[in-house]
């Protein structure tokens, strides 16, 4: 029988290749929840979910389910205390990092998180005497199953009581949900004083970091506190008549941020912090610095009106600070707030005293120029020969007066005569001008005939008085 060389060599590479051929990739070794790889303190190791599987009856963590393969940790004999995860995966959101502890042959969810964009995610947890707990690594729905590293450590042990002394320069570091949750300083504080306290950890719509105002001898962390901001910022604490003592300030990190980092500062209230503020003058510019990264965060300024005005704040500055206008028994009025660059208020105010606050916005503030301009509110009316109804002979001069309350000094007036003419309505005959001296404005008018004529006049106002209209007035001229 003849071969076909062809043919023989195929069958003959066919063989070869199945003889060569790479065995399917096993999954890795923990892939189940029986096999889970041992994980101690503190303990660094590398894993893999290419190849993973997913078992029946795979748990669900608290953060969502679980839709890919998975890879398992125990950890057994621990010490009592909190444990830190840390999981560095494959690029790309949605990897679940879960812990559970064992009842039995049940698992009780304990926490979890879902990492990142960048692969990152990090849990802790309390452990207990004698609990033992599995740990899970998932892949997610937006991120490819690969590679990861799990780090398990005892985070920084909480701070004791009282903190380190605040300096006067201040205090800046990092405070991190999973690390170092909370640094704390000691501040004495007498009562009766007004202390302004400032966090800066970032834009307070991040809400980065927060802090918490603890009484005075306190040597519990988790004590009410007396004051605070949940997202840091700018904040006065007066202690009453008992309180006086050393106080701690307690940094707090927020959840889902990762070691922002912060300045706290604290002092007791300056002159042009706390009321009655300093003086703010009439049309002249006053220069000041705020900034939201110190405890310098506001100056506060007082005036007062006079008379009804319309009253004008025109903030300059380069940096992002709030413009507000408060009565100085409290209570705010106007508030050009959460903008950046010039900043103006206007409105109308009856007598009495005000304040004007400029405040800088977190991490931001700077130079600052701030002017008022005021201009009091005015009304008019008009009178011939000092009544709003008048009469008088033909060919006699008549005394046209108008008054402006209250009474100012200053400012030209316009009055327009008008006569009634009985085939065609009223008409202009001559419009007359004077100047305001003690709220005043006199002028001499001659009819030019008989019949009705009627006045209306209007101030023209002053940089410091609002121009108004006068209600009009009647003559009535006999033939």
């Amino acid at each position: 029988m003849t071969r076909n060389p062809h043919t023989l060599g195929l069958a003959a590479l066919l063989a070869l290749a199945a003889t060569t051929a790479p065995a399917a990739a096993a999954p890795p070794a923990n892939d189940a929840r029986a096999q889970a790889s041992p994980l101690t303190l503190p303990d660094r190791v590398t894993g893999t979910l290419l190849e993973a599987t997913s078992e029946a009856g795979e748990p669900d963590p608290l953060c969502g389910p679980v839709v890919g393969p998975t890879a398992w940790f125990r950890m057994d004999g621990l010490a009592p205390g909190r444990v830190a995860l840390e999981l560095r995966a494959a690029e790309g959101a949605g990897n679940v990092l879960a812990v559970y502890r064992r009842e039995g042959g049940d698992l009780a969810p304990e926490i979890c998180d879902a990492t990142d964009r960048g692969g990152n995610g990090a849990v802790f947890f309390t452990a207990e005497r004698g609990e033992r707990y599995l740990v899970q690594v998932a892949a997610g729905i937006r991120a490819d199953a690969g590679a990861f590293t799990l780090a398990a450590f005892r985070p920084e042990a909480p701070p004791t009581l009282p903190g380190p002394r605040l300096r006067p320069g201040g205090a800046v570091g990092t405070v991190d949900i999973i690390r170092d949750t909370e640094d704390a300083f000691s501040l004495p504080m007498r009562s009766g004083v007004t202390y302004r306290i400032n966090l800066d950890a970032g834009p307070a719509r991040t809400c980065r970091a927060g802090f918490r105002i603890l009484p005075p001898g306190e040597r519990d962390l988790a004590a009410p506190a007396v004051g605070g901001r949940p997202c840091g910022g700018y904040l006065t604490y007066t202690p009453g008549p008992e309180d006086g003592g050393l106080h701690d300030i307690v940094v707090v990190a927020r959840p889902g941020v990762r070691a922002p980092r912060y300045r706290l500062t604290a002092a007791p209230l300056g002159a042009d912090d706390q009321a009655p503020g300093t003086p703010l003058p009439l049309g002249r510019r006053v220069a000041g610095v705020v900034s939201g990264h110190g405890i310098d965060r506001l100056d506060l300024y007082r005036f007062e009106v006079t008379d009804r005005s319309r009253v004008r704040l025109r903030l300059s500055t380069a940096g992002a600070s709030d413009l507000r206008l408060l009565r100085a028994e409290g209570g705010t009025i106007q508030c050009a707030c959460g903008l950046s660059g010039d900043l103006e208020l206007e409105r109308a105010l009856a007598p009495g005293a005000y304040l004007a606050v400029v405040q800088a916005q977190n991490g931001a503030g700077g130079r600052y120029r701030l002017l008022r301009t005021s201009r009091t509110i005015t009304s008019a009316s008009l009178t011939v020969n000092g009544r709003t109804e008048a009469t008088s002979p033909r060919g006699t001069a008549v005394t046209i007066a108008l008054t402006v309350s209250p009474a100012v000094s200053g400012g030209r007036v316009r009055i327009d005569a008008q006569q009634y003419d009985p085939l065609g309505g009223w008409r202009f005959r001559q419009r007359l001008s004077g100047t305001v001296s003690g709220g005043v404005a006199r002028v001499s008018f001659r009819p030019t005939g008989p019949g009705r004529w009627r006045f209306g006049g209007e101030y023209l106002g002053t940089p410091g008085a609002s121009p108004s209209v006068a209600s009009g007035a009647r003559l009535t001229v006999s033939p």
